[in-house]
């Protein structure tokens, strides 16, 4: 499985997409990883990118500094060697759901599972902040180090991202930049007994498994024993991620606690 991305063309003037692939790993249930998500993800593109004769690595996770303060971070400049260009990167990886309370239109309304963020606010950083701190005068001696011209370097985002919807909801609209897929649905706690399945199997992810290929798990639990170890994760309120498997094909659900 590789994630997906999200959006079909840039939602951000002067920023080109970056479309590259990037493959889930294989379940494994003896890792001890505490590397968050998105380090595991930058990790993932370091090693494809490196193994790719078309693009060279001038510098990754270069932190801007003034008067000891970190200004912000550029997570790639990359050389691209058929297009003879040198680009800015930035990489994200997130997870939404669409919550039709949420926002007065389409794209406000897809917000982290622990509404704690917004695909909205995530894209005015990336436009307001990090993108241009390529071209902030605290930035110029850290691409002269490079013998880098920031003048000379194009922008591109590579934004994946997993959608889920509430199935019991109207289907969002269409958006002029977001791609039209969805991951998988969510549901609220309280509607597992009635909405899963008995007949399928089940298991609830750590999170180092939401970005690993459900396919390849082994170890499934009947919906008894699946409600039952979502039980004991429903006092701290985050949102918890639970894969399923019936009639041989394999899928991924959110379940969120006690929350809007």
């Amino acid at each position: 499985m590789a994630s997906k991305d999200l959006f079909k063309s840039s939602p951000i003037a002067n920023v080109a997409p970056f479309d590259y692939p990037i493959t889930y790993g294989v379940w494994n249930p003896d890792e001890h990883s505490k590397l968050p998500i998105g380090k595991k993800i930058e990790e993932q593109l370091l090693k494809s990118l490196e193994a790719d004769d078309a693009y060279t690595i001038l510098a990754k996770g270069l932190q801007v500094q003034e008067n000891g303060i970190t200004l912000g971070e550029l997570d790639f400049i990359i050389k691209d060697h058929i297009s003879d260009t040198i680009f800015h990167l930035e990489l994200v990886h997130k997870f939404y759901i669409y919550d039709h309370s949420q926002g007065e239109d389409e794209l406000s309304r897809w917000t982290g599972p622990n509404y704690r963020d917004k695909l909205t606010f995530k894209l005015d950083k990336l436009e307001r902040h990090q993108f241009p701190l390529l071209h902030r005068e605290s930035t110029l001696p850290y691409l002269k180090a490079l013998n880098l011209d920031p003048s000379k370097i194009e922008q591109r985002l590579c934004f994946k991202a997993e959608l889920y919807i509430d199935r019991t909801k109207e289907r969002p609209g269409s958006h002029a930049h977001l791609e039209a897929y969805e991951t998988g649905y969510y549901y609220r706690f309280e509607e597992l007994e009635s909405q899963l399945p008995d007949e399928a199997k089940y298991y609830v992810c750590e999170k180092r498994d939401w970005i690993k290929d459900e396919s390849t798990c082994t170890q499934w639990f009947n919906k008894s024993q699946c409600i039952e170890g979502l039980q004991t994760h429903e006092s701290d309120g985050r949102s918890k991620m639970v894969w399923f498997n019936q009639n041989n094909r394999s899928g991924r659900l959110l379940v969120l606690f006690n929350q809007q």
